[in-house]
């Protein structure tokens, strides 16, 4: 076989999920998390936007002071 032949195969990309647990983005605070969905969004990661969607959801607002 010669070596035009031969085609290099790229790796299989791996999804950012499995760097992104939902453990891993809890200790993270709330603009950090923020700024996650937005990178996520950005680079088309659906399902590490929605674990950010889902964790900020679940944590309590801060309260706004009455004017």
């Amino acid at each position: 076989m010669s070596d035009s032949s031969k085609q290099r195969i790229p790796p299989p990309r791996l999804s950012r999920v499995t760097h992104w647990t939902q453990e891993r983005i809890e200790s993270l605070s709330t603009p950090e998390v923020r700024q996650l969905k937005v990178n996520a969004d950005r680079l088309a990661e659906p399902e590490v936007a929605a674990l950010c969607i889902a964790i900020l959801a679940a944590r309590p607002r801060a309260k706004r002071p009455k004017a």
